[in-house]
């Protein structure tokens, strides 16, 4: 009687575990992949791109009425900035607030110094209800290492 109560124990814990088809493992890879980066849409309709920096410029250059948008902190836009881009600090209590005076029905690029913010503030845009917005893969740094 021990055998069978110890397989459905088993298998009621396995069903549970593969509950939505994503292991621990899995959901502790997504999780770190959100940190490090801005989610991709996998969708017909385009959410959230991240884009290496000739693509995120050219991509700009194209956009009719893009909203550029550096989320770094007034100390590191002092160091250097993109042309045209307005500063919003991520870290700014005000941040959200900020953010959705913009447009939403214009697409939004967003960039920091590596990728990290950025990425974080494409997701605050998502919730925010914009419907076009670019990420700078790399940031500042990769930015202006290639310029």
């Amino acid at each position: 009687m021990k055998t069978p109560l110890f397989l459905m124990l088993f298998v009621a814990l396995f069903a549970a575990s593969c509950n939505n088809g994503t292991t621990t493992e899995n959901k502790e890879t997504a999780e770190q992949k959100t940190e490090d980066k801005a989610p991709e849409t996998t969708s017909t309709t385009m959410v959230s791109e991240l884009l290496a920096p000739s693509d995120f410029m050219a991509k700009l250059k194209s956009s009719n009425g893009g909203q550029l948008i550096d989320v770094r902190t007034p100390e590191e836009v002092n160091a250097g900035a993109i042309e045209g881009s307005t500063n919003i600090d991520f870290n700014a209590a005000e941040f959200k607030e900020k953010m959705a005076k913009l447009d939403k029905s214009k697409p939004v690029f967003v960039y920091c110094k590596a990728g990290g913010r950025s990425a974080k503030a494409a997701n605050v845009c998502k919730e925010l209800g914009f419907k076009e917005i670019y990420d700078m893969q790399g940031g500042w740094d990769s930015y202006s290492a290639k310029k």
